[in-house]
């Protein structure tokens, strides 16, 4: 704001009322331009992730926070660096533009940013398993799942139970634990006898 004083000097034929008249020149911030963050499109990696791509501020600075919740703005924690998620689930990223000299801030907004869950395939039973004597494995092991039950020694039928890791979901659209069934088959035994012979009335031979 600014006061402009103009000074009127009399002359010869004029006289003046008063001799000086006073203005205020308000001048208004004015607006920075500035483009919104967009949300990336994400799932899991087990690493931390870019949650958004950078916006863009003229004449002002684009700050960034990950809140709580999308209703209130966070009082703290702001910075001008790229907000990250490691995490499957939700995120609100907010963000605002703190303007130069002379240009206005920009209310505090928000974007929705989801990281969904990695997908895996629910593990099945290896077939044509026979005894062997030693442990086998029916159910294989694999990424983005813990699995019980699933070696065995012993001629039989077993149960196997796939639980999914933090992340995860199975690509059925299922998160509970699954149940997979296996089983190890009994092995063929082969029996041959050699033939023999003997006298009458003499002790029987070993048969074999």
């Amino acid at each position: 704001t600014a006061t402009i004083t103009a000074t009127v000097t009399a002359g010869t034929n004029y006289s003046y009322a008063t001799d000086s008249v006073s203005y205020r020149l308000t001048v208004s911030a004015a607006a920075p331009a500035y483009t919104a963050p967009t949300a990336n499109t994400l799932t899991y990696t087990g690493d931390t992730q870019a949650l958004v791509t950078a916006g863009t501020a003229t004449n002002g600075t684009m700050y960034y926070v990950v809140g709580e919740n999308d209703e209130t703005a966070p009082t703290d924690g702001w910075s001008d660096a790229i907000p990250t998620g490691e995490d499957a689930g939700n995120y609100s990223v907010w963000y605002k533009v703190v303007g130069d000299t002379g240009y206005s801030n920009v209310e505090a907004a928000y974007v929705k940013v989801t990281i969904a869950k990695a997908t895996v395939t629910v593990p099945t039973a290896v077939s044509g398993l026979t005894y062997t004597g030693s442990v086998q494995t029916g159910v294989a092991a694999g990424t983005g799942y813990t699995i019980d039950g699933n070696t065995g020694t012993d001629a039989g039928s077993y149960t196997a139970v796939a639980t999914l890791a933090t992340g995860y979901a199975w690509s059925d659209g299922t998160t509970t634990a699954k149940s997979i069934s296996w089983s190890i088959g009994k092995a063929s035994v082969t029996v041959t006898a050699d033939d023999s012979t003997k006298a009458y009335g003499a002790d029987d031979p070993t048969f074999t």
